[in-house]
């Protein structure tokens, strides 16, 4: 055995409103790439819900302090469903946008904390 290194995804631990995951789930529901529609999924083929219905699921049968671990990837798909809110006047626009700014930053972090760790092999 030869060991190369050692690797690991950053994740952060993020809060939603219900509020806030119900926009994300309708901004999904709406788009145009499939990519971003698996969000709002109740179920897929093998019978899972999508990221963002798992997540309401969680806090209607918990509470809106649940962490949530998501990785930049998550948070990029969730940012792209995001950025269509403007064409749904029926969404709250200001909080939607507060949302993709808050998402935005977090999302910049886990970037960096990526690029940091692969400097250091």
């Amino acid at each position: 055995m030869k060991h190369v290194c050692i690797t690991f995804t950053p994740q952060a631990s993020v809060q939603f409103s219900l509020a806030e995951i119900n926009a994300i789930i309708e901004c999904s529901k709406r788009h145009y790439d499939g990519t971003c529609r698996r969000l709002s999924l109740e179920h897929d083929a093998q019978g899972r819900p999508g990221l963002a219905v798992s997540i309401r699921n969680i806090i209607l049968n918990t509470d809106e302090g649940y962490l949530h671990g998501l990785v930049a990837g998550q948070i990029d798909i969730m940012l792209k469903c995001l950025e269509q809110a403007h064409h749904y006047p029926d969404l709250d626009q200001k909080m939607c946008q507060n949302l993709a700014d808050s998402l935005r930053v977090v999302f910049k972090r886990l970037t960096i904390i990526k690029i940091q760790s692969l400097e250091y092999k």
